[in-house]
């Protein structure tokens, strides 16, 4: 159901506009999947694909998950240079925000203001990433893949039939 979040919310999105979702990570490698990588890759630029190793985003959810952000993009040669960041988590959340933000105070107790500074330096600190990171000190691994190797991969006799997206 949460593939027509993304085609929904997407209608709604002026160009340069993001859209993000935290969703099972399934679509990543099933069937299904190939249709909303498609939709992705011929609309988007994707900006990142994060997913936790060691946590749940939803802790009483049964099912892994991802948060996708995109941003809207009518420019194919744009979408096919952008470079996808498939980051993992190899840290509990609070534990990386820690290392962008107050390291002498727990996390919780942080007010909401610091909370949302340490997520912009964490975001700002991925966006700068140019080339393949595991940094074991801040608990991330970052997968950089050019959106037209992606669509080069998941393309069989010149039609788009998916890839699995997981292994980054």
């Amino acid at each position: 159901i949460y593939v027509y979040f993304f085609l929904h919310g997407s209608q709604f999105i002026e160009e340069e506009g993001r859209l993000g979702l935290i969703t099972s990570n399934s679509w990543l490698d099933v069937d299904y999947g190939r249709c909303l990588q498609e939709f992705f890759l011929n609309n988007f630029k994707i900006k990142y694909i994060i997913e936790s190793k060691v946590e749940r985003f939803f802790k009483e959810a049964d099912v892994n998950t991802v948060i996708t952000i995109l941003e809207k993009c009518s420019n194919r040669e744009e979408r096919d240079n952008n470079v996808v960041k498939f980051v993992q988590l190899t840290k509990k959340l609070p534990e990386i925000l820690s290392y962008f933000g107050n390291k002498d105070d727990s996390y919780e107790k942080w007010p909401d203001k610091e909370k949302w500074g340490a997520v912009d330096k964490f975001i700002s600190w991925i966006d700068k990433t140019e080339k393949f990171v595991i940094d074991e000190k801040i608990g991330v691994r970052i997968y950089l893949k050019k959106q037209k190797e992606l669509i080069k991969e998941g393309t069989y006799e010149g039609k788009y039939v998916g890839s699995k997206w997981g292994k980054y």
